[in-house]
């Protein structure tokens, strides 16, 4: 694997503005992995001289990666062919894992807790929420007179939507605007984050059940938000941009 992030690509990886959203999809067959692999080489690869003044100028920036399809193991060795070691950065305090996929639905012994590490034992969002705040407060912090920035990555937080279709009712269902409350809590106390869902077309267009109403919801709303920072935009360099209900050109 490439070490290099290609150049035309860097702008895109590099840290976003306060309180930006980056919205990632993906379908059957084109995953975001890679791309997610980048964003963690990009804030966690060993810096230069030139560039570790810069960060103590303006403050380190830290990861914390949230994945419900893949475990730990996936992402320590993709992240190693780019040269990261995600364990010595976990230890150092600049990386955390939330593994919301191996014991979600098992609570099962796991191993004692190491630095860096949390496991989500339930789908209660209530338990998503507090260790997801935990997991941001483990990587809070910083050398010199600036704080830390954090960066919050979510690896197909929609699969929880899909693995709980049938907790639709009561103080612990799971529903496509309660996650939606959980994620905005969390990128609150974050810089910014970056979310990857699935866009294929039978979860987007087809509305027909809870878990594709839910599925379907999740993606506008973090769509929704670029379209608004488009308008935001044009709006500001005196265009103007009109769009209809489903945010399609009027």
């Amino acid at each position: 694997m490439a070490t290099r992030i290609p150049h035309l690509l860097e702008p895109y990886l590099a840290l976003p503005p306060e309180h930006s959203n980056v919205l990632l999809t993906n379908v059957l067959g084109a995953s975001t992995n890679w791309l997610i692999l980048r964003y963690l080489y990009s804030h966690l690869q060993k810096k230069t001289s030139q560039s570790q003044e810069l960060a103590e100028e303006t403050g380190e920036t830290n990861v914390v990666l949230v994945s419900f399809m893949r475990d730990f193991t996936f992402w320590k060795d993709g992240a190693g062919k780019l040269g990261l070691d995600l364990e010595s950065l976990a230890r150092a305090g600049r990386f955390a894992f939330v593994d919301g996929l191996t014991n979600l639905f098992t609570p099962l012994p796991v191993d004692g807790a190491r630095k860096g590490f949390r496991t989500l034992r339930s789908p209660r969002l209530s338990d998503l929420r507090n260790e997801l705040l935990g997991a941001v407060a483990d990587v809070a912090g910083g050398r010199g007179a600036n704080p830390a920035k954090t960066i919050v990555i979510f690896d197909q937080p929609d699969l929880l939507l899909a693995a709980t279709a049938d907790l639709t009712e009561g103080p612990d269902a799971v529903t496509g605007l309660a996650l939606r409350g959980v994620l905005l809590d969390v990128q609150e106390k974050a810089h910014a984050s970056v979310i990857a869902v699935a866009a294929d077309e039978p979860l987007i267009a087809a509305q027909g059940t809870g878990l594709e109403r839910g599925h379907s919801g999740l993606w506008w709303d973090r769509k929704s938000l670029k379209i608004l920072w488009v308008w935001y935009l044009a709006r500001s360099s005196s265009r103007t941009r009109v769009t209809d209900g489903q945010f399609n050109n009027a």
